[in-house]
C-alpha cells in the first residue's frame, strides 16, 4: 500500500471511529468537526489529505506553517476538480511580534490568551484592510480564547474565573468575532482528570453565554490521545495529528 493510500486509509477510519464515538455519546456525529494537525507534516502530505477531502488543517509554528502554506496555496490551483475551501488555524502559542505574520496566512487564531495579544490581532487586521488584504481574510477575524483547565504549569491559557473579565474586554474590538473556547487536557491517563479538563471548558462555555447572551459555539477540546473523553464531554471540533500524520501514540478508550 502507497503512502496516500496508507493516509487515505488512517482519514477514512478515523472519520468512522469519530462517527461511533458521537453515536455512542449520543450525539450529532455532523456536529463535531475534525481539524488535522498538521505541525509535523510535508506539504506533501497535507495536500494528500486535501485529497482526501480534508478541509481544516492546524498549524503550531509560524516559521514552519507559512512557507508550506504557500506552497500548497499554489498546488491547490492546479487541481482538477478544485477541491472545498482549504483553511489553516493557528493552534500554537502566537507571540505578539508573530502576529503581522500570522493573520494574513491563516483563517483564524485558536490560541488567544490575553487581552493584550487580542488587541494586537484587532490592529492588525485593521492595518491590513487599510492596505486592501481585505479579500484573503476573514473579517470581522475569528479567534478562540485558549483556556487553562490543565493542572501542568508548562501550559497556557486564561483561568477560567478570568474568562468574563477577557471577554467584556475584547467584545467592544470591532474587528475580532470571539467563536469560542480552547484548552489542552492534563497529559495523564486518568480518565477522570481528562474529563474535569473538558467539563471545566463546557461550562465555562455555558456560562458566559447565559451572561453575554451571545453564543459561542466552538468548543475546541480533544487530541490524539484523549478525544473519545472530548466528544463525550461537548467537544465539537477535535485536534488530531499523530493518528493522522504519524507518530507515537495510544487512544484511551
Amino acid at each position: 500500500m502507497s503512502h496516500e493510500e496508507t493516509l487515505s486509509l488512517k482519514l477514512r477510519n478515523l472519520h468512522e471511529t469519530i462517527q461511533e464515538y458521537a453515536i455512542k455519546s449520543g450525539r450529532d456525529p455532523s456536529a463535531i468537526h475534525l481539524m488535522c494537525v498538521s505541525k509535523k507534516a510535508t506539504s506533501s502530505e497535507i495536500m494528500q489529505a486535501i485529497q482526501s477531502g480534508e478541509t481544516l488543517f492546524g498549524e503550531n509554528y509560524a516559521q514552519d506553517a507559512i512557507p508550506k502554506i504557500q506552497t500548497i496555496q499554489q498546488e491547490i490551483q492546479h487541481l482538477s476538480p478544485p477541491p472545498k475551501k482549504t483553511k489553516f488555524h493557528f493552534i500554537g502559542h502566537l507571540q505578539q511580534n508573530k502576529v503581522k505574520k500570522i493573520i494574513p496566512a491563516f483563517h483564524r487564531v485558536d490560541s488567544v490568551d490575553s487581552v493584550q495579544l487580542a488587541n494586537v490581532i484587532s490592529t492588525t487586521v485593521d492595518s491590513l484592510f487599510n492596505v486592501d488584504l481585505c479579500k484573503t481574510i476573514p473579517y470581522p477575524y475569528p479567534i478562540l480564547l485558549e483556556i487553562k483547565t490543565s493542572k501542568d504549569t508548562s501550559k497556557y491559557g486564561i483561568a477560567p474565573q478570568e474568562v468574563p473579565s477577557i471577554i467584556e474586554s475584547i467584545l467592544p474590538m470591532k474587528h475580532l468575532q470571539i467563536e469560542g473556547f480552547m484548552t489542552m487536557a492534563t497529559f495523564t491517563d486518568q480518565e477522570s482528570e481528562i474529563r474535569r479538563c473538558f467539563s471545566l471548558l463546557r461550562s465555562t462555555k455555558e456560562e458566559v453565554e447565559s451572561k453575554f447572551r451571545i453564543p459561542f459555539p466552538v468548543l475546541s477540546m480533544g487530541m490524539t490521545n484523549d478525544y473519545p473523553y472530548a466528544i463525550q464531554e461537548g467537544s465539537t471540533l477535535l485536534r488530531i495529528g499523530s493518528a493522522i500524520f504519524g507518530g507515537s501514540y495510544e487512544i484511551n478508550p
